[in-house]
């Protein structure tokens, strides 16, 4: 039988270091992924929905805050199409390599660009007609910062979309995730590589 892990408090409190070395490969994402569409309850693909809500014609700029390692934008670029633009940004160098390997289409300019949620000051005020944060805010210091940034840069007429951990579901993803990073192999915490 396998010991049921937990998550200790100092989990859920993340600085943008913890975010770049968790991030630094594709290992914890991946799982962290894996678990989510292993033991989700909503028939739907998450991408469906996340398409639907952008209500994207395909032709939008679309800027994804916190790509990741491009699991979601790949299906959402897919759907794109001439006359769409599309910048990635991730806080993560690792994480931009993986996504710019893994979301590869000619039909639509891609940009993926290194930089924090927090400051988007590289974008003009509406900059873009759909603005993408998935799965991010559990990492965030600052939510009202970053909510503004969002707002700022999302056209008048546009539509701005977050998916997010619940707080109150955190502790048994948090279970779930660890008990996933043990069955593919993921050295615990301190032990050695």
């Amino acid at each position: 039988m396998t010991q049921s892990m937990t998550a200790p408090p100092e989990q859920f409190h993340f600085g943008i270091d913890y975010i770049r070395e968790h991030f630094g490969s594709n290992v914890a994402l991946a799982t962290q992924q894996m678990a989510h569409n292993r033991y989700r309850s909503n028939l739907q693909p998450l991408v469906d929905h996340i398409f639907a809500s952008l209500e994207l014609t395909g032709r939008e700029s679309l800027l994804d805050v916190g790509c990741g390692n491009g699991f979601i934008l790949r299906d959402i670029v897919s759907r794109m199409r001439d006359g769409g633009r599309v910048v990635a940004l991730d806080i993560s160098p690792a994480m931009l390599e993986l996504a710019k390997r893994n979301v590869t289409v000619a039909w639509v300019p891609l940009e993926f660009t290194e930089g924090n949620a927090n400051d988007l000051s590289r974008y003009a005020d509406g900059a873009f007609d759909r603005v993408m944060a998935n799965y991010i805010f559990h990492y965030i210091d600052e939510p009202d910062t970053v909510l503004s940034e969002l707002r700022r840069v999302t056209a008048a007429d546009g539509r701005a979309l977050v998916t997010i951990e619940a707080r109150h579901s955190m502790p048994e993803m948090y279970a779930m995730h660890f008990e996933a990073m043990e069955r593919v192999g993921f050295p615990a915490a301190g032990a050695a590589s």
